[in-house]
């Protein structure tokens, strides 16, 4: 004893499958609705594991000073976890070199004094 499915939707909505050509409108949108909720789920799960923790929101990372030598050098001071760092970049790579801690780092001064004592 086989079941034919379009016999037994039209049995169980009429007029619904013979309008649209046996196709049931009410389960096409239904389970269109079913999928758009498991979508919009889905993204809000992901959203909610991939997003990052409070501890990672608070930026330690500063730049203090940076300046161009010529065309293709720089040289930066960043303040990194309390840290400065000086690096260069240009065109042979990149150096790094921690600031000493027992002093500070210069500020930038405009005024040039020189010496001209003998």
């Amino acid at each position: 004893m086989l079941i034919d499915p379009m016999r037994a939707a039209a049995d169980f909505a009429p007029n619904v499958v013979a309008a649209h050509g046996g196709i049931d409108v009410f389960r096409v949108v239904l389970a269109l609705c079913f999928c758009l909720a498991l979508g919009i789920a889905a993204a809000l799960l992901l959203k909610a594991r991939f997003r990052p923790h409070a501890s990672r929101l608070t930026r330690d990372l500063h730049v203090v000073q940076s300046t161009r030598i010529d065309s293709r050098t720089s040289v930066h001071l960043v303040r990194c976890a309390g840290r400065d760092v000086l690096i260069a970049c240009g065109p042979a790579g990149v150096a790094m070199s921690q600031w000493p801690s027992d002093s500070t780092p210069p500020t930038e001064d405009k005024s040039i004094t020189q010496d001209t004592s003998p």
